[in-house]
C-alpha cells in the first residue's frame, strides 16, 4: 500500500499566504502553481490519490512534490536546477547574432552572414582564433 504523505504546517503566515496564493493564481510557471495546489490540498486534508484524481496526475507525482516542500519549503515548489537543455551560445554570441541581423539588407545576405557566423564559431571553439 502507498505511503500517505502530507505537506507539513507552514513555517508562518506568510508562508501560508504565498503557497495560497500561488495555487490560486492564473499567471505564472504553471508547474509552480500547480505544486503549489497540491500542498494546498495536502492542508485541506485530502489524501494523495484525492488531490492526483482532481489534478490528473499520478499519486506518486503528489507525494514527490509534497515532500520536496516538506523538506525545502517554497523553494521545493521551484524546479529544480539544471532541468531544461543547456544554453547554447553564450550572451557574446548572442549580441553579434542580433547585431548581424540587424545590419542586413534584402535578399540573401543575413543567410550567408549566419552560416558565415556558425562557422566561424565553431572554429573559434575549436582552436582559439578567428582566422583560418
Amino acid at each position: 500500500m502507498p505511503k500517505h504523505i502530507r505537506a507539513r504546517i507552514a513555517t508562518d503566515a506568510g508562508e501560508e499566504r504565498l503557497v495560497r496564493k500561488l495555487a490560486s493564481s492564473r499567471h505564472g510557471p504553471a508547474d509552480v502553481i500547480r505544486r503549489a495546489q497540491m500542498v494546498v490540498a495536502s492542508w485541506e486534508g485530502k489524501t494523495t490519490q484525492d488531490i492526483a484524481l482532481e489534478l490528473d496526475c499520478h499519486p506518486q507525482t503528489v507525494r514527490e512534490r509534497v515532500s520536496r516542500f516538506n523538506e525545502r519549503g517554497i523553494e521545493g515548489l521551484q524546479d529544480a536546477p539544471g532541468r531544461g537543455r543547456k544554453v547554447r551560445l553564450s550572451e557574446q554570441e548572442r549580441s553579434t547574432i542580433v547585431s548581424l541581423i540587424g545590419q542586413a539588407r534584402r535578399g540573401s545576405w543575413c543567410v550567408r552572414a549566419m552560416e558565415n557566423y556558425t562557422w566561424r564559431m565553431s572554429r573559434v571553439r575549436r582552436t582559439g582564433h578567428w582566422m583560418p
